[in-house]
């Protein structure tokens, strides 16, 4: 007996050169009928996925242009009604340092408000350095992913 399993809503807050591949991958691990948003510093041209959107089977697509470190970007994002938030890094046009800054900022709003609205959803943060983890776990993320090898680890997370 197969378990129905329910859609899933996924944001990703973030982009490089890795988040197409990531939103390829994870149609393959959600239930029909689920929806992943991306929200970035980019325009929104440069997240369009082209000939692999139309791959995706199991989830929409959605990408928004946004600063993803402005507490009133993610607040206008209704965060609470997400299963899982996935916080990519700037790695493509920011240092490492600046990547991963951008990145814990972002963390340090999404667990005032997972705090303030006790909600329950799921966060996973990429970051470059693995030094800035350490600084970081204070912010109680569910996982961290530390490498380039993001992909991959994500996945065994889901």
């Amino acid at each position: 007996m197969k378990l129905a399993v329910a859609p899933e809503r996924t944001l990703i807050l973030g982009w490089n050169k890795r988040a197409p591949t990531i939103l390829v991958e994870l149609d393959s691990y959600v239930a029909p009928g689920s929806s992943v948003t991306v929200v970035a510093d980019y325009p929104r041209e440069e997240l369009t996925l082209g000939d692999r959107i139309s791959g995706l089977k199991n989830q929409t697509y959605e990408c928004l242009e946004g600063d993803t470190t402005d507490r009133r970007t993610l607040d206008s994002l209704q965060i609470e009604t997400y299963d899982h938030v996935f916080i990519l890094c700037y790695s493509d046009t920011h240092d490492m340092q600046q990547a991963d800054a951008r990145t814990f900022l972002t963390l340090l709003h999404l667990r005032d408000m997972a705090v303030k609205d006790e909600t329950p959803f799921s966060i996973v943060s990429e970051m470059l350095d693995l030094r800035n983890r350490e600084l970081a776990e204070a912010a109680q993320v569910d996982a961290f992913i530390v490498s380039e090898h993001l992909v991959s680890l994500m996945m065994a997370q889901l």
